[in-house]
């Protein structure tokens, strides 16, 4: 059976929702209600029933000072901009707030519905504004509370959305410095090819713009290991003609694997750099690219045998490339590697979870 939609307590900024902060202030109040019982209980030894009408009345009392507190004048100060003359009226209104909605419930109200008034009838406002004036600071201090953990909750959320818009800022950069890096490759081998009698360039270019149309405008982060392969076999059919040797070139991935999502532009790199630093032709070391499943973890190994030119040894931007945009996607749960073998193989091995 379907779930209703989820509701949230925090609206999308990181702030409580009118509602939380109702049942916040309102729970808040009701625990004082409660604990005037208690404490009259244990000073007196009278065991008053825990739910009454003075207990009720002093909940609301609380609730409604602290709701104005928090929304009027907190949070609509932070609004309009931070003045403490503002705050500070603020202040002063919600305790006379809280004074003269206790003085109508303790002293009109209770007497009202056959209840005895909490002071005697002869107590006037002045003295009763006096000796609420405690009382009063409790909804407002909690109120202040509530408002401060709020603000911490909305500063985390504005870290986290900026930490999030960075890393996908990372991430277009990293993919955006693909695109053209197997473009300009690619027409280097064409045109070397052009300079052949009798080459037809037909074929090799539908496999570039077909290529170049996944890499640059295919805007999903995960795709299907299946559509990622077919991208594979466009790359090989475009370098094979660079070379007047057969390529040997193995690639094992059990079929039930193809529609498993992995991040997009993760094959790619990898056989590029094979072909790149490696020896694509060579009879005994395959470039070989195995992709399986173990654990629940995908797993993508990529070796071949390293060439003449390997560079300085470092790894390939490629390769760092790709190591980069898996610590984005994954964090800690993905493990890259890149070694040579002491039989001259170079091996890329890639472990992260399955995309759901």
């Amino acid at each position: 059976m379907a779930s209703g939609p989820r509701v949230s307590l925090f609206l999308p900024g990181g702030q409580f929702r009118m509602g939380t902060v109702l049942l916040l202030h309102v729970g808040f109040g009701l625990l004082l209600g409660l604990g005037t019982n208690v404490i009259w209980w244990m000073r007196t030894g009278d065991a008053a029933p825990m739910v009454s009408v003075y207990s009720f009345l002093f909940a609301s009392y609380h609730a409604i000072t602290a709701f104005t507190m928090h929304m009027a004048v907190l949070r609509a100060g932070r609004e309009r901009g931070k003045h403490l003359f503002r705050i500070a009226t603020g202040l002063f209104a919600c305790m006379l707030l809280f004074i003269v909605v206790r003085w109508i419930g303790d002293q009109w109200l209770m007497p009202s519905i056959g209840e005895k008034a909490n002071y005697p009838a002869q107590v006037t406002f002045l003295s009763f504004a006096l000796d609420n004036l405690l009382y009063a600071l409790l909804p407002i201090g909690f109120a202040t509370l509530m408002y401060l953990v709020e603000q911490q909750l909305v500063q985390h959320q504005q870290r986290t959305e900026l930490t999030y818009r960075e890393r996908l800022s990372e991430l277009d950069m990293l993919r955006a410095r693909m695109a053209p890096h197997f473009l300009y490759n690619t027409l280097n081998n064409l045109y070397a090819l052009s300079q052949r009698s009798g080459t037809d360039l037909g074929p090799p270019l539908m496999d570039l713009a077909d290529l170049m149309r996944y890499i640059s405008k295919h805007q999903e982060e995960f795709v299907a290991i299946g559509t990622e392969l077919e991208q594979v076999d466009r790359f090989i059919a475009l370098q094979a003609l660079r070379y007047e040797h057969p390529l040997n070139i193995r690639i094992d991935v059990d079929d039930e694997l193809r529609n498993i999502r992995i991040p997009s532009m993760v094959l790619l790199p990898l056989m590029e750099n094979a072909f790149k630093h490696g020896d694509p032709c060579d009879r005994t070391i395959p470039v070989e690219l195995r992709i399986s499943m173990a654990q629940g973890r995908i797993r993508i190994t990529c070796t071949n045998k390293v060439g003449a030119h390997t560079g300085d040894g470092s790894i390939p931007t490629g390769n760092h490339n790709l190591q980069r945009r898996l610590e984005l996607l994954f964090g800690e749960g993905a493990t890259v590697s890149f070694r040579n073998t002491e039989d001259h193989r170079f091996v890329a091995e890639l472990s992260f979870p399955p995309s759901t």
